[in-house]
């Protein structure tokens, strides 16, 4: 578990972070009271992609076994499903990942003497590298095959903050992003991803609520835009996406909550989206 103590209007309170949480085991807490996670708020957010995608993983895992009626009966029982392994699989290597990018960051901002690359990530975490040391070009395709997209690369990078956890009394939520960058002179909030592409605008909505909590503790100084960096576990993929559109993305997140909370919000959060709403460009 991971401890943090904010001070908000004189007063100081605890948020804790507990990666390993399973079950009904809180993720967040703040002051000892259970938060929702920003990705749980986020789940709100119809994912059609993935229906085709569980669908297609049990037909290739009825392909690969020979299973029973009696076997079909007791996968449904236990909710074994095929999708759910693959994604447990990739969730693992992509918590690797994750680690190994925090370990360089804390490198590169000189909280550790050394670092070097696991050789079980190296092909996920050296795309990330040569991106933030400047070594990639930028690139603008996106097809089917090459799912390449680069559009910022720092000429300059320092290293500000590595996976912050930070909430909100607003929305009792709490989320951890992965680093702050100061990239070629301007503030960036950022986050890693290990996924199979940045869809939509749905990582950004994630951004803007990180940078409206840091914003609430008063610690948001100068945030300009957002970054998103995905190197795929397959290796050799490199995306690299920026918004500079923060309000549009905030009302993202808004949406967001009001549906995660089936409309049982308060009339200011309710006003905020309206507003926030009626001020994006139609």
């Amino acid at each position: 578990m991971v401890e943090y103590k904010y001070t908000v209007d004189n007063e100081e309170h605890t948020l804790v972070f507990n990666p390993e949480a399973k079950g009904s085991q809180p993720r967040y807490t703040i002051d000892g009271k259970r938060a929702t996670g920003v990705t749980t708020i986020l789940g709100a957010i119809a994912k059609p992609a993935l229906i085709d995608w569980s669908a297609k993983s049990a037909y290739e895992d009825c392909g690969e076994h020979e299973y029973s009626k009696d076997d079909i009966k007791t996968i449904i029982k236990n909710k074994d499903y095929a999708h759910k392994k693959k994604s447990g699989d990739a969730m693992d290597i992509g918590t690797l990942a994750h680690a190994d990018v925090e370990r360089y960051i804390r490198w590169k901002m000189g909280e550790t003497e050394s670092f070097t690359i696991n050789p079980e990530t190296e092909k996920i975490v050296q795309p990330f590298i040569d991106w933030a040391e400047g070594r990639v070009d930028i690139k603008a395709k996106y097809f089917e095959y090459d799912k390449t997209s680069i559009e910022i690369v720092p000429k300059t990078i320092k290293f500000l903050k590595a996976e912050q956890s930070v909430f909100s009394f607003k929305f009792f939520a709490a989320g951890t992003f992965d680093f702050l960058a100061e990239i070629d002179g301007k503030k960036y909030i950022c986050d890693f991803k290990t996924s199979t592409g940045i869809y939509g605008r749905e990582y950004f909505y994630q951004t803007a609520a990180y940078r409206s909590f840091l914003e609430e503790l008063k610690e948001a100084n100068d945030i300009v835009g957002s970054i998103i960096v995905r190197s795929g576990k397959e290796g050799g993929v490199l995306e690299v996406k920026h918004s500079l559109s923060y309000k549009e993305d905030y009302a993202g997140f808004l949406a967001a909550y009001v549906l995660h909370h089936k409309g049982f919000v308060s009339d200011e959060i309710k006003n905020e989206l309206i507003n926030e709403a009626l001020a994006i460009p139609h």
